[in-house]
């Protein structure tokens, strides 16, 4: 899942500092993803302003950024990258919460996501700050935001086909996004959840451990969906210009 002639081996998904066996800089599949899905947000950015998903422009290219800064920390300056990871969990909560609150039209959906950001805000806050090189808080932040995100993403999905908002799902962007919000947080979740007994028996695929493996197997999962709104958003407005 990368792309360089060397290994590296880490023990903890936060313990960047530890195991390094190479000094370059790896480029990994899902950071591919990453800025290949942030390339078509900027090529396509008037498509998306007219859907009303412009601020997904900065996103992307922040979490493109972050994640490169992080590889950088963890394999050539060899320094702790909770910092960083913080930084995009914060992102990330901040982002998918208000697109879900925007998008809904359930004033109660709007209320719990209103009241819920600020609470797994200045918890992770507190973490980090607190508890800056504690991966176990680390985790039990981004499974709170992971659970709060893929309720907010579910519940848009369900009010979306309850009340048939939308003709055509498969042309909802914001559709798009949920789903790949669903997979990637949930499923990061049940990996972090699991990360004693992961590490305690050792499971490997392909080499690297499972909870450093299939979080970056969902990234590629959830940067493909947000890539495939991207493509809708374009397909959209082009329908709309030419009835």
């Amino acid at each position: 899942f990368f792309f360089s002639s060397r290994r590296r081996h880490t023990r903890s998904l936060c313990d960047w500092s530890s195991d390094v066996c190479s000094s370059d800089l790896h480029l990994y599949l899902y950071n591919i993803v990453e800025i290949i899905c942030a390339i078509l947000s900027i090529i396509y950015f008037g498509y998306l302003r007219n859907q009303g998903l412009g601020r997904l422009v900065p996103f992307l290219v922040f979490i493109s950024v972050a994640e490169m800064l992080a590889i950088w920390q963890m394999e050539i300056a060899r320094v702790s990258t909770y910092g960083t990871n913080y930084a995009i969990a914060i992102a990330e909560l901040f982002f998918y919460g208000y697109l879900f609150m925007h998008a809904t039209r359930q004033v109660y959906m709007k209320r719990i996501i209103r009241i819920g950001i600020p609470i797994i805000f200045f918890a992770t806050l507190i973490a980090c700050f607190l508890f800056p090189q504690r991966y176990l808080a680390f985790y039990y932040c981004i499974l709170a935001e992971g659970f709060f995100l893929t309720v907010c993403a579910l519940g848009y999905l369900y009010f979306q086909f309850d009340e048939d908002q939308i003709e055509n799902p498969a042309y909802d962007p914001i559709g798009w996004i949920a789903i790949g919000v669903i997979i990637f947080f949930s499923g990061i979740c049940i990996v972090f959840s699991l990360y004693e007994f992961i590490r305690m028996q050792q499971l490997i695929i392909f080499g690297a451990q499972i909870y450093i493996l299939i979080p970056r197997m969902l990234s590629i999962v959830l940067y493909s969906c947000i890539s495939m709104a991207i493509i809708t958003c374009k397909i959209n407005t082009t329908s709309s210009s030419a009835s």
